[in-house]
């Protein structure tokens, strides 16, 4: 049931902060829509790359971390891969985790910089991919952490 409720509570978050996001972003200071240019937006927005980057390195931290707490209750690491880095503990589980994560990141910059603007629209697909493998691991480690 915990976590059930950790994950509905996580995606709530998620949802809200991204609709007051959108919202604000149209919006001007007195709250009436601005007048958006009829000119397409440029594909390549570093913000964009930054936030999803961001997003998945705060998620990785979230996910070693209840992995960690999980593995002090007695949990085994389900991941074979990453199962001999969790047992020597929290600094090889980093240094396994960022890894995976800048070497996803990195091609995901590749796609992002590509000269292709249909490639260019599909950088986001690793980023997110990490993003939900991340939260999924840790959420399901929290119902051996409380």
């Amino acid at each position: 049931m915990k976590i059930v409720i950790a994950t509905l509570t996580l995606l709530v978050c998620v949802f809200v902060s991204l609709g007051s996001c959108a919202y604000a972003q149209d919006r001007n200071w007195d709250g009436t829509p601005k007048q958006i240019a009829k000119e397409k937006r440029p594909l390549n927005r570093g913000g964009d790359f930054l936030i999803a980057s961001s997003i998945l390195l705060a998620v990785t931290v979230y996910d070693v971390e209840m992995t960690m707490r999980a593995g002090r209750e007695g949990v085994k690491e389900g991941n074979p891969w990453a199962r001999s880095f969790v047992e020597k503990g929290r600094a090889e589980t980093y240094g396994y985790a960022l890894a995976i994560d800048l070497v996803t990141l990195g091609i995901a910059y590749a796609i992002f910089k590509s000269k292709d603007p249909d490639t260019q629209r599909k950088w986001i697909v690793l980023p997110v991919i990490g993003i939900a493998g991340h939260a999924i691991g840790g959420t399901l480690n929290l119902a051996y952490c409380f």
